[in-house]
């Protein structure tokens, strides 16, 4: 499965993600081959990408206003091929709106309900390969139990 990294808006965001992402893979690389998987079940690029993803929305918080920050975190979009293997149904209720996230044709069965915080204000479009990711590492290691 190979997922790939788009940069794109302002050319100081994309140097910043880009800086921001090579000190991630450095980063899960070295903690990896010292310690292991940080969960059992994730793999290289589920760290990764968790790592990435939580340095952009620590660096968007620091942005003076939510369109600047919504902008930067939207200057990198992760695709995965893992968004071919999950199903997404959106879930709008009156106060608030989520995600189901659930494995394609897996046993057992695993659903992950997605809820961003923030009121969707801070929704990367990445979150969606992040989550699908998240949603077939739980079936993997659902799988290995039973």
């Amino acid at each position: 499965m190979v997922a790939r990294i788009h940069f794109r808006g302002p050319p100081q965001y994309r140097l910043r993600n880009a800086a921001e992402l090579s000190q991630s893979v450095l980063e899960v690389s070295a903690r990896r081959m010292l310690k292991g998987p940080r969960l059992p079940g994730w793999n290289w690029f589920v760290e990764v990408a968790t790592t990435i993803l939580k340095r952009q929305v620590d660096a968007a918080l620091k942005l003076s206003d939510v369109k600047e920050a919504r902008r930067y975190l939207n200057s990198v979009v992760i695709s995965s091929p893992a968004l071919s293997e999950v199903d997404i149904t959106q879930l709008v209720l009156e106060k608030f709106r989520g995600s189901w996230f659930s494995g394609k044709n897996t046993e057992p069965r695993v659903t992950v309900l997605y809820f961003h915080g923030g009121g969707y204000s801070f929704y990367p479009q990445a979150y969606a390969s992040f989550i699908a990711l998240f949603t077939l590492a739980s079936v993997n290691s659902a799988i290995k139990l039973a």
